[in-house]
């Protein structure tokens, strides 16, 4: 953490023994220890929350895109309904067709053609 090496460590160590003297060294050793597990802890848990919050604030990025997309989305799915509905046009009429199969014909709606609405009431009063 540091980047002490043992020879500067045996110094500081011999400094504090004469300076503290041989009956406090063990008691001031034990406090710095606590003292210097406090500060570590201390530094881990800031790491911790400062990642949190960086991932808070990528997902709060995130869901403010989404709602923009899905604002956007909305809008355009709201004029492309009242588009047709001013034109007298229904966008989403049925369309029926037959598609050939191999072994046997099967029925396929298609719903991306726009029918008319005197097409669509001829369809309606034919299949009744």
């Amino acid at each position: 953490m540091f980047d002490m090496s043992f020879s500067e460590i045996l110094v500081i160590a011999l400094v504090a023994l004469v300076v503290i003297g041989p009956e406090k060294l063990p008691k001031v050793a034990r406090t710095l220890g606590f003292m210097l597990g406090r500060v570590q802890r201390y530094l881990s848990d800031a790491r911790a929350d400062l990642g949190r919050e960086m991932e808070l604030d990528e997902l709060r990025r995130m869901r403010e895109d989404f709602e923009i997309r899905a604002s956007v989305f909305e809008s355009e799915m709201r004029r492309k309904i009242a588009r047709p509905a001013q034109e007298g046009q229904f966008e989403t009429d049925l369309v029926a067709h037959a598609v050939s199969d191999e072994d046997s014909s099967q029925l396929s709606l298609d719903f991306s053609a726009p029918v008319s609405a005197n097409q669509s009431a001829r369809e309606s009063s034919f299949h009744e």
